[in-house]
């Protein structure tokens, strides 16, 4: 048949590009498609988030007995699910506190910020809009990824999958935290 075989161990033979046309002007070339690195791309996460705002509240109780509050504000964060971490205890004689960081899915938020209010606490609101670093950080890791998957070099492409690699970690850490909501819990003796 008109088709040529490799024989063992040599390459096939490509076709030759175009001789060029008997006028003396070039024949059109084909646009050459982006050369990619050899090996597995590195995959590309994609992230749907589009505002970032992290809600926080500051809940300040003073309390006639310091240690009753404290169990009942920590068993009500107990119930509503909020991961609970001690910040500190301070006694000097004159004044004593604790503070507690409660940490809780926004949903429930507002509700336990409410309960914990009705113990005698007033509340300091804020929110923090992450978006603008997010994109910020977003447009980085879209770049390092496609120059990761066009990078000939491989030391240079294990580089910037690693970098990569970085970015999409504080990607999904900014998009876990505009999912809960922070809680700094002060509870102090009257």
């Amino acid at each position: 048949s008109g088709e040529e075989k490799a024989s063992a161990g040599e390459q096939p033979k490509e076709n030759p590009a175009p001789a060029p046309a008997a006028s003396g002007k070039e024949s059109p070339t084909k646009p050459q498609p982006l050369q990619v690195a050899a090996g597995p791309l590195y995959p590309e996460r994609f992230f749907l988030s589009s505002d970032l705002e992290v809600a926080s509240a500051l809940i300040k109780i003073k309390a006639q007995d310091l240690e009753d509050t404290r169990k009942a504000a920590l068993r009500i964060a107990g119930r509503y699910g909020a991961l609970i971490k001690p910040l500190g205890e301070q006694n000097t004689g004159r004044e004593r506190r604790v503070l507690y960081q409660l940490t809780l899915d926004q949903s429930r938020g507002e509700a336990l910020v409410g309960e914990l209010a009705s113990l005698g606490g007033e509340v300091q609101r804020s929110r923090t809009d992450l978006t603008p670093e997010f994109q910020r950080l977003l447009d980085q890791y879209r770049e390092k990824v496609s120059r990761a998957n066009t990078a000939l070099d491989p030391g240079e492409r294990e580089r910037l999958r690693a970098e990569a690699r970085d970015l999409e970690n504080r990607l999904a850490h900014m998009e876990k935290q505009a999912q809960n909501m922070e809680l700094v819990l002060w509870i102090e003796a009257e």
